[in-house]
C-alpha cells in the first residue's frame, strides 16, 4: 500500500517560476513608488502659466477705484503742469516786453538828455555869439557919414562879394539866406561890380568866373533868380572861398567888400585860415560874416572864426 506525501515534500514541489514572478512584480512596484517619491511633482512648472489665486470681490472693486482715482488725480496734476507752464511762459513773454519798453524809454530819455544838453549848448554859443557882436560893432570904424552905414555894416565899397555856404544845414533855411542877400544889396544900391559863389569858390554865374557883373536892375534880378535855385554843394568852411575871391579879384580888393553868410565852419584850424587871409588880402579889402542860426547845425565855430577875420579886416559879424 501506496504512501501519502507529507506537507514539507508538498512545499519543495512547487513551481519555482512562479515565485520569481512575484518577485519580479513586487521589485517593479517599489521602484515605482520610489520614482514617485524622489520626482518632486508640480503640475504647474511657470508660475505665469498657473492660474490666479481666487480673489475676494470687494477687494479687486476697491483696487479698481483706487487705480482710477490715481489716474484721475494724475491727470489733474499734468493739467495743472501745464498750465503753470503756459503761465510762465506767458510770464516770460510779458517780462521780456517790460524790459524792451523800458530799454525803450531808456533809449528815449538819452536822446532827450542829449538834446537838451545840445541845446544848452547852442544856448550858450549864442550868448558868445551875442557878446562877439557886440565887441566886432564896437570896434568897426565909425563912419564920416551916416549914410554909408547899413545894419552895423559899412557899404562905402564899390564891389561886392557874396562867399555863401551852400551845404544842406544852410538849405533848410535858404529862404533867409536869399532875402538877407537881397537886403545886403538893397544896401549898395549901386556898384560898378557884383560877385557870388559859395564857400568852396564856385561861381554861381560860371561865364562870370574871375570877372565882376555889371551891376544892373536886371542883373540883379537874375543874380537873385539863380540863387534861389541854386544846387551848388559845399563842406561849410568859407577858407576855400575867401581864397578864390582874394585871388581872382586881387586888383579889386581896396575897394572891395567880401560878405560870408553861413552857419558853420568844418575846418579843424582857425589860425591857418586867418594867416591865409591876412596874407591875401594887402589891398585891405573890407570883410563882413552874416552868422545864421539854425538849431539843427549851428555851433560857435563859424561865428569864432569870423569874427577875428573881420575885426583884422575892418568887417563887422552879425548873428541872426
Amino acid at each position: 500500500m501506496s504512501r501519502q506525501p507529507t506537507a514539507a515534500q508538498k512545499r519543495e514541489r512547487l513551481d519555482p517560476f512562479s515565485l520569481s514572478f512575484l518577485d519580479i512584480i513586487s521589485c517593479g512596484f517599489g521602484a515605482v513608488v520610489v520614482l514617485i517619491l524622489i520626482f518632486r511633482f508640480d503640475p504647474f512648472p511657470d508660475d505665469r502659466a498657473a492660474p490666479p489665486p481666487p480673489t475676494d470681490t470687494a477687494a479687486a472693486y476697491n483696487s479698481i477705484l483706487a487705480e482710477a482715482a490715481i489716474s484721475e488725480k494724475t491727470k489733474q496734476a499734468k493739467a495743472a503742469l501745464d498750465d503753470m507752464s503756459a503761465a510762465q511762459t506767458a510770464s516770460n513773454e510779458t517780462a521780456q516786453r517790460l524790459q524792451q519798453q523800458l530799454d525803450q524809454s531808456r533809449q528815449q530819455l538819452a536822446a532827450k538828455q542829449a538834446s537838451n544838453a545840445e541845446k544848452q549848448q547852442q544856448l550858450a554859443a549864442l550868448k558868445r555869439q551875442i557878446e562877439q557882436v557886440k565887441i566886432a560893432g564896437a570896434t568897426t570904424e565909425v563912419p564920416s557919414d551916416p549914410d554909408d552905414e547899413a545894419g552895423g555894416i559899412l557899404v562905402d565899397r564899390d564891389y561886392v562879394i557874396f562867399i555863401v555856404d551852400t551845404s544842406g544845414s544852410m538849405r533848410e533855411i535858404w529862404g533867409r539866406v536869399a532875402d538877407r542877400m537881397n537886403q545886403i544889396l538893397l544896401q549898395h544900391p549901386q556898384v560898378k561890380g557884383i560877385q557870388v559863389m559859395n564857400d568852396n569858390g564856385s561861381y554861381l554865374v560860371s561865364a562870370y568866373a574871375k570877372r565882376w557883373i555889371t551891376d544892373t536892375p536886371k542883373m540883379r534880378e537874375r543874380i537873385l533868380r539863380l540863387f534861389n535855385l541854386w544846387s551848388s554843394t559845399s563842406n561849410s568852411s568859407p577858407a576855400e572861398g575867401l581864397v578864390r575871391a582874394l585871388t581872382d579879384f586881387q586888383s579889386s580888393t581896396k575897394d572891395m567888400s567880401i560878405y560870408v553868410l553861413g552857419d558853420d565852419f568844418s575846418g579843424g584850424d582857425f589860425d591857418s585860415v586867418i594867416e591865409a587871409v591876412r596874407k591875401l588880402n594887402s589891398g585891405d579889402a573890407r570883410i563882413n560874416a552874416i552868422n545864421f542860426i539854425n538849431p539843427n547845425a549851428t555851433t560857435d565855430r563859424f561865428s569864432i572864426l569870423m569874427r577875428e577875420i573881420a575885426l583884422e579886416n575892418h568887417g563887422t559879424l552879425i548873428t541872426m
